[in-house]
């Protein structure tokens, strides 16, 4: 069988597999959940990935994932049963009702369809005993996640965009119990969206579309069309320019992460002002984050909430907090900060036994 192009980088991108955490996953041939919408992006993800389960590095399983949004949305998921079906391939269609997207209050529509998009692949990847969700997000869908970031006020953090690779727990939002940890992986993220249709046009798949991506209403849409041909007609290859800047920011951000875990140290229930001001402002605010998160992990802090505890520290004032979200609050005293929540009356740590 000879590789296109496309097949071999992403077989290039397994490399990003093995070098995460995933116990009895962690070589080749991975199982893999490729989510198809049955655009032509996710459709190319189907094909690339097929060719490399006939040389034996993937076990796959297509999933698709129906919001029931859309009158044309049943047809979507029987196209993409009849294609799984003519490559061979196992299929799991799942569907989300309105009374699933209403658990999530507090969020938009968006969000909820998200969360609830990735519970059901994660139950997927269980279902067939894969580890790895496989998506089609590409080189501009990186570039309108770095501007979104942007325009939010994220740090560097946000500015380094999605990753090829990570290990992430689902549900990651808070208040749904026990999660199940998975690895996204991104294999396309290099690959521009007129490759991958290319690709799909070329083997004659019918590809879905959906209008909902032409509502500008949606902040991800007015970019799509509005912001990013602006920006390629001032400076050509913008969209490249901002997926590089996004991997260059990733890795910078990495490091300065593995900087700040290693002066956050043993710090348990307390976290001391001493401890914290030894160190810039920018390993401070990454300390903060860490200590919290460790503590009460899918809590979503924000920059003006780091913010806003970096300076409680640096104030030195006993007795005044910071509210964090969920029921979450962290309080100044005795030289330093502990985590609260509302329905404990006690620092989470001594509640659970950690000391």
């Amino acid at each position: 069988m000879v590789e296109s192009g496309i097949v071999q980088r992403v077989r290039g991108s397994l490399r990003a597999l093995e070098r995460l955490p995933m116990g009895a996953a962690e070589r080749p041939p991975f199982g893999v959940v490729a989510a198809c919408s049955g655009g032509a992006d996710s459709l190319a993800l189907v094909l690339v990935l097929h060719d490399l389960a006939r040389l034996g590095l993937l076990r796959l399983t297509v999933a698709h994932v129906d919001h029931g949004m859309r009158p044309e949305s049943s047809a979507e998921a029987e196209s993409v049963a009849r294609i799984a079906a003519g490559l061979g391939l196992v299929f799991d269609g799942r569907s989300i009702g309105p009374k699933a997207l209403g658990r999530h209050q507090g969020v938009g529509i968006e969000e909820a369809m998200r969360r609830e998009r990735y519970r059901a692949l994660a139950s997927v990847a269980t279902g067939v005993g894969a580890r790895v969700i496989a998506t089609g997000h590409h080189r501009r869908d990186q570039a309108e996640t770095v501007l979104l970031h942007l325009v939010r006020g994220a740090g560097l953090r946000g500015v380094g965009g999605m990753r090829e690779a990570s290990t992430v727990d689902i549900p990651w939002w808070p208040g749904e119990g026990t999660a199940t940890s998975v690895v996204i992986w991104r294999p396309l993220l290099a690959e521009s969206p007129a490759t991958l249709r290319s690709l799909v046009d070329t083997r004659g798949l019918p590809i879905a579309e959906d209008q909902s991506n032409d509502d500008e209403a949606f902040r991800r849409n007015a970019l799509r069309h509005r912001v990013l041909p602006v920006l390629e007609g001032i400076a050509p290859g913008s969209a490249q320019n901002l997926a590089n800047f996004a991997r260059l920011a990733a890795d910078d951000n990495d490091a300065l992460e593995a900087v700040a875990r290693a002066a956050l140290g043993d710090a348990h229930n307390l976290l001391g002002r001493s401890h914290l001001l030894d160190q810039p402002l920018a390993i401070r605010r990454r300390m903060v984050r860490q200590w919290v998160l460790d503590r009460a992990p899918g809590l979503e802090l924000t920059s003006e909430r780091t913010e806003a505890v970096v300076t409680l520290i640096e104030r030195n004032e006993g007795g005044k907090g910071v509210e964090l979200g969920d029921g979450w609050t962290v309080t100044f005293r005795n030289g330093g900060i502990r985590l609260w929540r509302a329905e404990a009356e006690q620092p989470v740590q001594e509640r659970d036994g950690r000391s």
